[in-house]
């Protein structure tokens, strides 16, 4: 009854035109950016628990290592030097204490030792992203950072260590 007029255009048109091909391109490109960006952020926050989560556990180890140890004290663990091996024994997982991981007993100036377990940036090989979301959280967790002896709050553009007080 009514002609169709458009039959012959829709029936000669096989396949998608080059813009719509190009549009469809550019959409999965944005995608895959945005999922790229994500998935960065995601670890460097995977990297910054793997490393909090080191530090509680080197600071349970040197608690061990204090009741433990607590007669030989003076002539088992040197002030001022890195002490790692000396956790080893109180570790479940002893891998962590090679490489950029420390244990130092520091003097507050009061006669007070305070000891300390820490990570080194440089020997760790974080990115920076991984030093932004651990100076996000630093105060909650107790992060601290070292320059020349002083301990204070970790700041990222400061220092290139991040510390942890563990007795």
């Amino acid at each position: 009854m009514y002609p169709d007029i458009f039959a012959n255009r829709m029936n000669t048109r096989k396949g998608f035109s080059l813009i719509e091909l190009l549009i469809a391109v550019l959409v999965i490109c944005i995608l895959a950016m945005a999922m790229m960006l994500a998935s960065g952020s995601g670890r460097a926050s995977a990297d910054a628990t793997v490393i909090v989560n080191n530090l509680r556990s080197l600071k349970s180890a040197c608690v061990a290592f204090y009741l433990m140890e607590m007669d030989r004290l003076g002539v088992a663990a040197s002030r001022g030097e890195n002490n790692i091996a000396l956790l080893a024994p109180y570790m479940t997982d002893p891998s962590v204490l090679g490489g950029a991981y420390k244990f130092v007993i520091s003097d507050d100036g009061y006669g007070e030792a305070k000891w300390w377990v820490g990570f080194n940036f440089v020997d760790g090989e974080k990115s920076d992203k991984v030093k932004e979301k651990l100076f996000n959280r630093a105060r909650t967790l107790g992060l601290y950072g070292e320059n020349e002896g002083v301990y204070g709050f970790f700041d990222k553009y400061i220092y290139k260590d991040v510390w942890m007080l563990a007795r």
